[in-house]
């Protein structure tokens, strides 16, 4: 139940607030929270702006293992479904478009009974940017392509962002390809 979150958090001084409607496409946020951290007993939870603009929509998120990219992405989009539900967001203040639809992609465990997960990141990943397709989108990929090479990933990686690209949709895409920032 949400009002049983606020109080929680509230005791810890986590702070919320109802977000701004923004008329334009944006996120923007000032010490946004990843809440789920409670569900892991976190009580110190830092937090961190958010600021994915027209003139910056998409971006890409590197760093060491165990550095807080996940952490980061949970926080954006843990918030952004809280906002387009009308709820209050764990944020010191926030502005936000109400975008038509968020999708994600986390990696899936490793099964054997089904393709291989390579071709089923790539599935989903078509999946996700077709659902997207003509709408106002969120985007966030966690570590999508890492369960192969890294040239074959960074490839499909590229091919990826070209296509949010080309399509305007806001997102985060956290990798360990450094080679993104030849992008």
């Amino acid at each position: 139940e949400i009002h049983g979150l606020i109080q929680r958090v509230t005791k810890l001084g986590v702070p919320h607030c109802i977000a701004k409607i923004s008329q334009k496409t944006q996120y923007i946020a000032k010490e946004l929270y990843d809440i789920s951290l409670l569900a892991k007993n976190c009580e110190n939870i830092v937090p961190n702006d958010a600021a994915f603009t027209q003139s910056e929509p998409f971006c890409f998120l590197l760093g060491a293992n165990g550095g807080g990219k996940t952490t980061y992405l949970r926080a954006l989009g843990v918030n952004l479904v809280l906002f387009l539900a009308g709820c209050p967001i764990f944020a010191k203040e926030a502005e936000i478009y109400p975008f038509d639809i968020v999708l994600s992609h986390f990696p899936m465990d490793e099964r054997f009974d089904r393709i291989g997960r390579l071709d089923e990141e790539r599935k989903r990943t078509e999946e996700i940017l077709n659902l997207a397709e003509n709408k106002s989108a969120f985007l966030f990929f966690n570590e999508t392509f890492s369960g192969t090479d890294d040239k074959r990933g960074f490839d499909l990686l590229t091919d990826t962002a070209a296509k949010i690209e080309g399509s305007k949709h806001f997102g985060l895409y956290v990798t360990h390809f450094h080679e993104v920032m030849s992008l």
